[in-house]
């Protein structure tokens, strides 16, 4: 997770009302006829969208769909008609290019997207099943892991890219088990930050998986540069790996102070175990 990103832009009733008006054989008449009573109700709870996403509250969001309509109308209206017909793919497009750079994932900042998730599940919110600042890109690991998760209080919030911008404090850091083969780096959310705020972003670390995503890809970059560590140690020894690893510690986080590399490299630079020879655990 890096500072949070601009949420696509669209009229979001409008966008609704034409994807219900694609709905246009007999069969799926009563089908429009529901979602077109209930846009009245859906217009009001999208507009309360913001304000309580901003001020932390998306968790007091209505449950459950508007009375006029059931819940697999609006499964439909999206699957169908937003994703699938001309009326609404422009929309899918627009929101699923809203990446980090080099099409990486808002929520860890590191797989490359390929969906969109309903950050409030529509399957719990249907309202929200077509509005822009609902709709948010994501990696496969990620939506994999977050599944139907919604909400039950403020500290249960999940970060909401769109909303939460948590670059302005360092909050993952990680450690290196001495002793251990392989290496495997450990990562966690620091303490001592604001109670609230470390709860959500605990919850966000567990619910995404973000340990086991961090520790994999570290594993990999470490192996891919097990070489060059051998030779630095084998020219200058153990100050020279230590150099390295704080230079690449620092370019890492000068982007991104919460990046894996950064938070992996600056736990590397501390060990003395590692740079006295311990990196010849890695796998």
């Amino acid at each position: 997770m890096t500072g949070r990103i601009d949420a696509p832009k669209w009229d979001s009733i409008g966008v609704y009302k034409r994807c219900v008006n694609a709905f246009s054989r007999p069969p799926t008449h009563e089908k429009k006829s529901r979602l077109l009573g209930a846009m009245r109700t859906v217009d009001v709870r999208c507009q309360k969208y913001g304000p309580l996403a901003e001020t932390g509250r998306l968790w007091r969001a209505m449950r459950g769909p508007p009375s006029a309509a059931q819940k697999h109308d609006f499964t439909s209206l999206y699957d169908d008609k937003f994703v699938k017909s001309k009326q609404g793919r422009q929309y899918y497009e627009r929101a699923l290019g809203n990446t980090l750079p080099g099409n990486r994932c808002p929520s860890c900042g590191h797989g490359q997207v390929l969906a969109l998730d309903h950050f409030l599940p529509k399957a719990i919110y249907p309202a929200f099943a077509l509005h822009p600042q609902n709709l948010v890109p994501i990696c496969q690991p990620c939506n994999t892991m977050k599944k139907e998760y919604s909400p039950s209080s403020a500290d249960t919030q999940l970060i909401h890219p769109y909303f939460d911008d948590v670059s302005n404090l360092r909050w993952l850091s990680a450690r290196v088990p001495d002793m251990k083969s392989p290496l495997l780096i450990d990562f966690f959310v620091v303490e001592g930050l604001q109670s609230q705020l470390s709860s959500r972003l605990s919850i966000n670390f567990r619910t995404l998986g973000l340990r086991g995503t961090y520790r994999t890809a570290a594993s990999g970059e470490l192996t891919d540069c097990k070489q060059l560590i051998c030779n630095l140690y084998e020219g200058a020894g153990a100050p020279a790996v230590k150099a390295e690893m704080t230079e690449r510690a620092a370019s890492a986080s000068s982007a991104n102070r919460n990046s894996w590399r950064g938070a992996m490299y600056d736990a590397l630079s501390a060990s003395s175990w590692f740079c006295a020879g311990g990196f010849t655990a890695i796998a």
